[in-house]
Parts: C-alpha cells; sequence; structure tokens
C-alpha cells in the first residue's frame, strides 16, 4: 500500500485546505410577506414564489375556514370511514 515519504508541513495543509471553510447563507427577502428566504426557493412562510402561490397554507389551529368545511361535506370527500381493512 502507498505511502507518502515525507510528512506534509502545517503550512502546506493549510495551504491544501483553504478552500474548506463555513460559507454564510445567502438569504433574499421574500416580495409578499418580506420574510428571509434562501434564493430560488419557495417562502415557507407564506408560500409564495416569484408573485405566485404555489403552495396553499393551511391556516394555524383555530382559523380553521367555515367556507372550505362545508363544500368538502357537500361534496363528500372525507377521510373518515374509509379504512383499508
Amino acid at each position: 500500500m502507498p505511502v507518502p515519504k515525507k510528512r506534509k508541513t502545517k503550512s502546506q495543509q493549510g495551504k491544501r485546505r483553504a478552500h474548506i471553510k463555513v460559507e454564510e447563507k445567502e438569504l433574499t427577502e421574500c416580495s409578499q410577506c418580506g420574510a428571509a428566504v434562501r434564493p430560488h426557493t419557495v417562502c415557507s412562510n407564506c408560500g409564495y414564489y416569484r408573485g405566485e402561490q404555489v403552495v396553499k397554507q393551511e391556516p394555524a389551529e383555530g382559523e380553521a375556514e367555515p367556507a372550505e368545511e362545508e363544500e368538502e361535506q357537500k361534496e363528500g370527500l372525507s377521510w373518515e370511514g374509509l379504512s383499508r381493512s
């Protein structure tokens, strides 16, 4: 098995590792809500990307929208009562 003939000096070791470092994440501001977001990424706060809503955000607990619940009941779309057995 090959083994180096001579030990690398500390300066050579440091020069080799010069590019190995932790870089600060680049953040931009969401155009819709103003939250800090990584570039080219959907905002996790509001669900918008480039001015369009791509991900529908669910309302927080206690803020259920009654109109949507009524529509689901009318259409009969419910996960309750469905089972694989």
